[in-house]
């Protein structure tokens, strides 16, 4: 299928589609739901972060998509760490920690709101509480030292 000319809209759709016909339609759903927004160019960057929030606070009601939003986070959000001690020009690395330090307010929330319901061991949901808190101390490092 020739995608030029679509827009992300329909790119979405047709990815979507794709996603069901090849992993059905649950998998489509936790896909769509983690996803981000489709915004307007020039969206100022503070009104990105604050929509990205939202909507990432409304998708992990459902538990299986707090689990797959928060291996997103986490491989986004931990590692910028790393990064950042590593030293060089931290720019983006601080844009980011600005853009996750919220979400974890959001995930350590709705942790306890969807406990019961995640389908993971006692022992893997504390070890994603004190993830939330290791991250968190981590990413308030990285904008202290860069203020």
């Amino acid at each position: 299928m020739d995608t030029e000319g679509m827009d992300e809209h329909e790119l979405r759709r047709l990815a979507l589609a794709y996603i069901q016909g090849q992993y059905g339609p649950e998998v489509a759903r936790l896909v769509l739901s983690v996803s981000n927004e489709i915004l307007p160019d020039g969206t100022p960057v503070t009104e990105k972060n604050i929509i990205y929030c939202n909507h990432a606070g409304e998708s992990i009601q459902d538990p299986k998509s707090y689990l797959v939003k928060y291996s997103d986070l986490m491989d986004n959000a931990a590692s910028l760490y790393h990064h950042f001690i590593k030293g060089g020009d931290n720019t983006k690395v601080i844009r980011r920690a600005v853009k996750y330090l919220p979400l974890i307010d959001v995930f350590e929330a709705t942790h306890e709101k969807v406990r019961d319901r995640l389908p993971v061991s006692e022992d893997a949901k504390e070890e994603i509480l004190a993830t939330l808190l290791l991250t968190r101390s981590r990413l308030n490092r990285i904008i202290n030292q860069a203020s």
